[in-house]
């Protein structure tokens, strides 16, 4: 299969597995509740595995040391301790901090497998590992497995399926080479020293520090370009900012929100 770059048409089958995130006041019947786990059968997991294998060494030079999601050897808790360090450092020096956090809304779902291509490219992979992933991921065909059975099987398109051999690293790719782009100059982000606190990301969630309400809205505009740009949406439920900082700086910019709200897209 690898060496004559062949992959068989029952590669592309994928199985849904419904799992519900048991968030407060939903229920396991309620779609947007739940999350779809793909699941191939060995065979295809295996070959996916070793061409991900083949990708890995390129996509973490590729991928910026502010995304930690699906990096070897890293944790949540570095982006803990940056995030704190930088909060400690502006109040003692008793400064405003904004603290942005980004959720993309569905990401595995709706992230266009060409996109996640065209970083692959940038990031100069291995070429048949290149063309294999692609083969791998292209016209997927999904069914549902529910508490009656399984679901027709249907044909979803080109896509990156969660839970499947490559999402995490390529996806993760994908998010921070486009908040690199959007970012590229900003001069909003907070900085610790002399170094620019990029968007901290582990997978699908992003963090940004700033340093008042006018880096704020312009934090906000960066990243729903780089959200338009992957053909996805923020969580409005999951997306928000907190002020932190002296009281009078905070009181301030709370009177400016009320009389002119902060928007992201439509919404506050």
């Amino acid at each position: 299969i690898i060496d004559k770059e062949t992959v068989p048409d029952k590669f592309r089958n994928t199985i849904l597995h419904q799992i519900w995130k048991k968030k407060p006041g939903t229920k396991k019947e309620d779609l947007d509740a739940n999350r779809f786990i793909h699941c191939k059968e060995w065979l295809p997991r295996t070959v996916e595995s070793i061409v991900v294998a083949e990708m890995e060494q390129n996509i973490q030079k590729a991928t910026s040391m502010f995304q930690i999601g699906g990096v070897a050897g890293h944790r949540p808790q570095e982006h803990l301790f940056s995030v704190k360090s930088i909060i400690g450092k502006y109040e003692q020096q008793k400064k405003l901090v904004i603290f942005f956090s980004n959720d993309v809304s569905k990401f595995f779902d709706k992230e266009v497998l060409i996109d996640c291509m065209q970083e692959l490219a940038s990031a100069k992979v291995d070429p048949r590992a290149y063309r294999l992933f692609f083969k791998l991921n292209n016209n997927t065909k999904i069914r549902v497995r529910t508490g009656c059975g399984f679901s027709q099987r249907e044909e979803a398109g080109d896509l990156l399926g969660q839970g499947s051999g490559g999402a995490a690293k390529v996806s993760a790719l994908n998010l921070d080479r486009k908040l690199n782009i959007t970012f590229e100059g900003s001069k909003e982000l907070a900085r610790y020293g002399t170094i620019v606190q990029q968007p901290y990301c582990f997978q699908d969630d992003a963090i940004c520090l700033v340093e008042d309400l006018d880096g704020l809205r312009s934090a906000i505009i960066r990243m729903d370009s780089a959200m338009k740009m992957m053909q996805v949406e923020q969580n409005k439920d999951k997306s928000g900012y907190i002020l932190m900082g002296p009281k009078h700086l905070v009181e301030e910019v709370r009177k400016r929100t009320k009389m002119n709200p902060v928007m992201c897209g439509d919404w506050q």
